[in-house]
């Protein structure tokens, strides 16, 4: 009986909508009675009934109500109920149509007064949206709709929320879950976020920490995630979220420079709002160990924890920062990073940093300033060279970055930081460090060309007991340049550095290297080339940083299907000269019911033509593709060129 009721209800509100006749607003001529409400509107119905002594009427054969304020509601139904009709009038009606601007509600049963209107076991229609809740009600001052216990049919969503706030122009939805499954039942995934706000003019959803539910796991998706709802203006016929994911939430550094830890590629998952788990590996890098990645991320308002461990070691970071004024927080943090590379750090330090944006330097430029600044103490504790180091650090730092507004000549900037940091190791052994940089910048495009050059001199005096990974710095003074040449079949860029100020009989051409890539299509077969030439080894004195080779690859790509890559190259420098990479590589999907695995394996033959019996594996990964009735879910891992891209897409369209 209820399963027919709602369907009733449901076939009603479809055909009231579909045809047209939604009462947009009430005709008098076809009423043959009119009873106003004060501080309502005026009813129009086919006749009624008034009780004096109770003050209250019952309206029959045919009932319509339209609000005296703005925006204007209507309201149809058979029957209605009026009670205080000369005091303050409240109504009731069965099987009540209520029409709200571009929106429609149906409802089992109505109620209302001169503050707003409830309505019970609903049906919700409009051009962007359908579907159905269990309470709501609008507020006729504001004009706003707040439905409870809602379920929506959204594009290719299917959506379920605890409670929606409903506008002209906007919907906002709490505690949502969506999923694009067509199939009955749950499917294999579900988008959940505690706030989605919807334009219904632009048809753009904004995601405010969603996460992705799959097999039982949470994993986190960009936490400003914006969504092109389909049906709405330039929306496909599917939407992809995802990118590069599989970078978790960032975890807490210390007040000095960030240690690095290696390339990291783990699967944050979800165990609550405050506290997600990394799992994966790390130190992909030819100079880091390999280690497995289990952390621990906490998240709690203020605080934020990384407990566990990231390859080389252990690692047990946190961070309490409260704000004390708009720009400036004040910061208590520890840091633990247990590996050899780190030093074996263990801190507890307390900062307060400051920034500020500045626009419009001058109003006829439209320049614009950031400015920021730490002051910090620091309890700190490292290991280099099996010595162990041991002091407070106090300090300050300080950065300006100016950006000047395009002009024809290109475009200005010029970055400036200083810092002071005093070590006080004992009466005789204190040390202090004195460090300012100076970098000032221009680039330029026009057309296809695109130039910049910069600057940069670093001056240091005094010097830090700990590791520059930490906190050393070192007197530097370089140029860079670059000029590229791009459009869209290729391009042609030739960059160079020069260091100035070199410690020993080092090269002074950091950087001399010139690339190439050309693209060609062709129906359903593409291929790209690229071209490269570094030279610094050639143009002085060798040294274990500077290189010099030429590499030529082709890549080949067919249907979208076949990929298929050639890539060599040969070493320059006198005392390494000879051939270091013929590789070969390719991926081909293996397509089977439902689920497509593509492959990804690289070998380079260099070893057969120099005499070493077997080639060697240069890159490998794995794409996986799952298709079900909610669409296609697609999670990719390549290591290749000493790099690492991940993937986890998901293409909504069912």
């Amino acid at each position: 009986m209820h399963f027919l009721r709602s369907f009733t209800l449901w076939l009603l509100a479809f055909w009231l909508f579909a045809s047209g006749v939604v009462f947009a607003s009430c005709v008098p001529e076809d009423y043959a009675q009119e009873l106003t409400l004060p501080g309502l509107g005026v009813v129009y119905t086919g006749d009624f009934r008034y009780n004096s002594a109770r003050d209250e009427a019952r309206l029959f054969n045919g009932v319509c109500f339209t609000s005296a304020g703005e925006p204007s509601v209507t309201l149809s139904a058979p029957t209605m109920h009026v009670a205080g009709v000369q005091a303050e009038p409240t109504f009731v009606a069965e099987g009540a149509t209520l029409t709200l601007e571009t929106f429609t509600l149906f409802a089992e049963r109505l109620s209302g007064n001169a503050v707003g209107i409830r309505l019970r076991n609903l049906s919700v229609m409009s051009p962007q949206f359908s579907g159905r809740a269990v309470r709501a009600r609008y507020n006729l001052e504001r004009g706003w709709t707040v439905l409870t216990g809602v379920s929506l049919r959204l594009g290719n969503f299917r959506v379920e929320s605890t409670a929606a706030a409903l506008s002209a122009n906007r919907l906002v939805l709490r505690n949502a879950r969506a999923s694009t499954c067509a199939c009955e039942g749950d499917g294999p995934y579900t988008l959940s976020a505690p706030g989605v706000t919807i334009n219904l003019l632009t048809g753009v959803a904004r995601i405010k920490q969603g996460r992705l539910e799959a097999m039982g796991l949470r994993v986190p998706l960009n936490p400003n995630l914006r969504l092109l709802l389909d049906g709405a203006p330039g929306a496909g016929g599917s939407a992809v979220i995802g990118g590069p994911l599989l970078a978790a939430p960032a975890a807490p550094e210390p007040v000095g420079a960030t240690i690095d830890q290696g390339t990291k590629v783990a699967v944050p998952l979800q165990l609550a709002p405050w506290a997600s788990l990394e799992l994966g590996g790390a130190g992909f890098a030819a100079r880091y160990p390999t280690g497995l990645v289990a952390l621990l991320n906490l998240n709690l308002d203020r605080w934020r924890a990384a407990l566990g461990r990231v390859g080389p070691g252990w690692r047990a970071d946190a961070i309490f920062r409260t704000p004390l004024a708009p720009g400036l927080d004040v910061d208590l943090s520890t840091t633990n990073r247990d590996w050899r590379a780190a030093g074996f750090l263990h801190e507890v330090a307390l900062s307060l940093n400051g920034a500020r944006r500045l626009t419009q330097i001058s109003a006829e430029l439209g320049d614009t300033l950031v400015l920021s600044g730490q002051l910090f103490g620091a309890l700190s504790r490292q290991t280099l060279a099996d010595t162990l180091v041991a002091s407070p650090r106090l300090g300050v730092k300080g950065s300006a970055l100016y950006t000047g507004a395009p002009t024809p000549l290109g475009t200005f900037g010029l970055r400036t930081e200083t810092g002071f940091t005093y070590y006080p190791l004992g009466s005789a052994d204190d040390q202090t460090q004195l460090g300012v940089k100076l970098v000032p910048s221009w680039r330029a495009q026009s057309g296809p060309l695109y130039s910049a050059f910069s600057f940069e001199h670093q001056a240091v005096l005094g010097g830090s007991p700990f590791a520059k990974s930490l906190d050393r710095l070192e007197p530097k003074s370089f140029v860079d340049g670059s000029v590229a040449w791009v459009d869209d079949h290729g391009s042609l860029k030739l960059q160079g550095r020069y260091a100035f100020r070199l410690a020993g009989a080092t090269n002074p051409v950091r950087i001399a290297r010139l690339e190439a890539a050309r693209t060609f299509s062709l129906g359903d077969f593409s291929t790209v080339n690229r071209f490269t030439a570094e030279f610094a080894g050639l143009l002085g004195p060798a040294d274990r940083d500077i290189d010099a080779f030429v590499r030529a690859e082709t890549e080949f790509v067919l249907a979208s299907d076949l990929e298929l890559g050639f890539k060599a190259r040969y070493d320059l420098l006198p005392d390494e000269a000879g051939l270091k990479l013929l590789e070969v590589y390719a991926s081909y999907p293996l397509t089977f019911s439902g689920l497509t695995l593509r492959p990804f394996l690289g070998l380079n033959a260099a070893p057969l033509v120099t005499g070493e019996p077997l080639p060697t594996v240069t890159g490998y990964g794995l794409s996986v593709a799952v298709k079900s009735c909610c669409g296609t879910l697609v999670a990719s891992y390549r290591l290749h060129d000493e790099s690492v891209r991940t993937a986890f897409d998901v293409r909504l369209s069912p």
